[in-house]
């Protein structure tokens, strides 16, 4: 299940966000997973600049991006 669904270029994204752990701290970095609901494009992976703690701390700060930035970070792999 999505966790966000935005609309790029025609396009409709499921988004999904994933805690990958850093190796020269001790800080969860936020990913984000966007798949499209055509064969058309791949699945295309965004990694972010949000970092916390804890994988909890920072899925709350990802539930508060908003759509624009999803959008950002879609069209920035997108190129």
């Amino acid at each position: 299940m999505a966790w966000r669904e935005i609309t790029v270029g025609g396009t409709h994204w499921n988004v999904s966000p994933v805690a990958e752990k850093t190796q020269r701290s001790s800080a969860w970095r936020l990913v984000l997973a966007f798949r499209p609901n055509t064969p058309r494009h791949k699945s295309i992976w965004a990694q972010t600049s949000l970092e916390a703690p804890s994988p909890s701390d920072l899925f709350a700060k990802a539930d508060r991006m908003t759509a624009e930035k999803l959008t950002d970070a879609l069209n920035e792999r997108l190129g």
